[in-house]
């Protein structure tokens, strides 16, 4: 994006946007698509400076509904084409498989469960010990996942787990946990693992799991 001139006192523009955060930053990439020069950004800080005022745990950006209705790749992106999820997706699991791997026990529910996919996604059926422990996460949704992702290992560790998350207390779990039971694993392990281009929009095996707005 090119900046616009700095407007004089006396300039009229056709929009202003106050603050260069993520919204302000993503709302002038929209207006230089529209070919919209005549505008400005307004920031008393530096640009993404609202970020890092953000509470930690609000730092984590994590995808949200790749497979939504409005046309774009992450809700969680600042433009329409763009996607952190997808490109923390290409990170060469292998070299950082242990930061991975202690991510399992960090305190945000978000960083588990995206730790757990990031460790299947790399081990395959070997990622089941991590997996049957996340069954009894106290997050719903770290077990949602771990339900899910279990569809693709084919042990008796894995189909008990499976079958304790059938009967969990929350709704999306017990569901989530039937549909893994229905699923060919290999087919899921080959799905789930697939590569990424730049024209996805979904995730490989997340469909699913991407509940998209009730507008």
């Amino acid at each position: 994006m090119v900046a616009p001139t700095t407007p004089q006192t006396d300039e009229s523009l056709d929009a202003v946007i106050v603050g260069a955060g993520a919204a302000g930053v993503g709302i002038g990439v929209v207006l230089e698509a529209l070919a919209l020069d005549s505008y400005a950004i307004l920031e008393r800080d530096d640009v993404g400076a609202s970020f890092r005022q953000w509470p930690e745990e609000m730092q984590f950006i994590t995808p949200s509904f790749p497979s939504n209705s409005f046309g774009c790749r992450d809700l969680n992106a600042v433009t329409t084409d763009t996607s952190p999820a997808f490109a923390l997706d290409r990170l060469d699991r292998a070299a950082h498989e242990a930061v991975i791997e202690a991510a399992l026990d960090d305190e945000h529910h978000a960083a588990r469960r995206n730790a757990l996919v990031s460790l299947f996604k790399l081990r395959g059926e070997g990622a089941c010990d991590a997996l049957v422990a996340a069954a009894d996460d106290p997050s719903e949704r770290v077990r949602e996942w771990a339900a899910h992702l279990l569809g693709g290992v084919e042990t008796d560790r894995a189909a008990e787990a499976l079958s304790r998350l059938a009967d969990d207390e929350q709704s999306v779990v017990r569901e989530t946990a039937v549909r893994a039971q229905e699923v060919d694993s290999g087919s899921f392990r080959r799905q789930f693992t697939g590569v990424l281009d730049e024209t996805d929009r979904t995730l490989p095996g997340e469909d699913d799991l991407n509940r998209t707005p009730n507008l």
